[in-house]
């Protein structure tokens, strides 16, 4: 049963947007309560106290329809006969109560974080001129691979430098660290601007020695495909009477492009990228535990190494760009300890009783990434336990490389992984 809409008074205008709904009693049949039921949300409502309810479902938030549309909410009050608030407000108003809502439900789900969570950020430099307002962006990763946006850093006008971005970091750890009850529950930090950041992240280790903070392994970017596929181009283009550059280089530049090595060289150069783009793609998309991180890397390298005789030259030109790729801006220690304890690089022993380090693994990747596997691993698992467990930690490391680990051991880390 619905009532006639009446705009003569304002009490009575509430009546536009309800309707009286009747509750029957199951067993008798007859009309036991009176409800309010709102036309625009369906919702049933109290009939205690009309003009207070209806008040505020519509104009206090109560209605969601309302929340989400400015236009239905300037129509209600221009019904009612009431102040028409301004869309902005509404908006503005509608976005606060949702980040707050948002806000609280984060802040629950950080504090139920028993291990703790990563903080990441992606860095102060930009990668690009005009990139528009210069934010530092914050995330927290979980241990189960969820994420969730944290906050940012507004930094246009600042003088954005190490001192600075280090300044924002302990703020940000600082502030996680209270919505997670500990500060040691922030395990430490990633980003994918290596060169600007890995002097700070290990000036934040020194400082919270149980960190791990690491650079993202897959913001390597090759070009020769590119220039390979503009190839031809390029020859007609050095080969066009519009061709002009400073006499002493053009010739030379004109000769070189036109040249049929210069293309051969380049489909060499493609094919011995390809797989190592392919793998970058590969640990973009899968997020790889950091134990992989050493494997993949060697298999890089690997494959440099094994390529054929005439393409030697290319090898000796992606030696140093891959050292210093892997050696100078990815690699941390903590990813040797993350493989030696991923009892998927573990092998059996001749007695068939346990699982032991694979010797002759770990000195060919030792050897060809040029660190050292056991050394680096005593060191980033020293430091993250602190000085009181240091030497109970060295113990077990030094166990683990003579004994290995138990096939019941072996086992249930492998069922953990899925792995058959």
């Amino acid at each position: 049963m619905a009532l006639n809409p009446s705009n003569k008074t304002k009490s009575a205008a509430w009546w536009n947007f309800f309707e009286i709904v009747l509750v029957k009693d199951p067993v008798t049949g007859t009309a036991a309560n009176v409800l309010l039921k709102c036309t625009l949300c369906d919702q049933q409502l109290s009939s205690s106290n009309t003009s207070r309810i209806a008040e505020s479902h519509l104009l206090k938030g109560g209605c969601p329809k309302i929340k989400c549309n400015a236009g239905i909410a300037a129509e209600v009050a221009d019904r009612l006969h009431a102040k028409k608030p301004a869309e902005e407000t509404l908006i503005s108003k509608h976005l606060d109560r949702r980040y707050e809502e948002k806000q609280q439900d984060l802040s629950q789900k950080l504090q139920q974080q028993s291990i703790g969570v990563q903080l990441g950020t992606d860095g102060w430099k930009r990668k690009h001129v005009n990139e528009g307002q210069q934010l530092l962006n914050f995330i927290a990763n979980y241990p189960d691979g969820g994420t969730a946006f944290l906050a940012f850093a507004d930094t246009e006008g600042a003088v954005m430098d190490h001192l600075e971005f280090l300044r924002i970091m302990k703020e940000q750890i600082s502030s996680l660290s209270e919505r997670l009850g500990s500060v040691e529950k922030v395990l430490g930090c990633i980003t994918d601007r290596e060169a600007a950041v890995q002097k700070d992240f290990r000036a934040l280790e020194a400082e919270y020695h149980w960190m791990v903070n690491v650079v993202c392994q897959v913001e390597t970017r090759f070009g020769s495909r590119d220039v390979l596929d503009s190839a031809e181009a390029l020859q007609r283009a050095v080969n066009n009477s519009s061709f002009q550059i400073t006499a002493a280089d053009a010739q030379g530049i004109r000769q070189h492009i036109t040249d049929f090595s210069f293309v051969e060289s380049l489909q060499r150069a493609v094919r011995l990228l390809e797989p190592i783009l392919a793998l970058l793609q590969s640990l973009e998309q899968n997020k790889p535990l950091l134990s992989q991180c050493l494997p993949a890397w060697y298999s890089v390298y690997q494959h440099v190494q094994s390529q054929p005789q005439e393409n030697l030259h290319c090898f000796d030109s992606m030696r140093p760009v891959l050292h210093k790729r892997f050696v100078d801006k990815c690699y941390h220690p903590a990813m040797a300890a993350a493989f030696l304890v991923d009892p998927v690089y573990y092998k059996e022993d001749s007695t068939h009783t346990k699982y032991i380090p694979d010797d002759k693994l770990i000195d060919k990747m030792d050897s060809t990434l040029g660190i050292d596997i056991w050394k680096d691993a005593r060191k980033v698992l020293q430091r993250t336990a602190g000085k009181d467990l240091e030497g109970l930690v060295t113990i077990q490391l030094n166990m683990l490389q003579v004994n290995g680990l138990g096939d019941v051991q072996v086992g249930a880390e492998l069922t953990k992984k899925g792995a058959p």
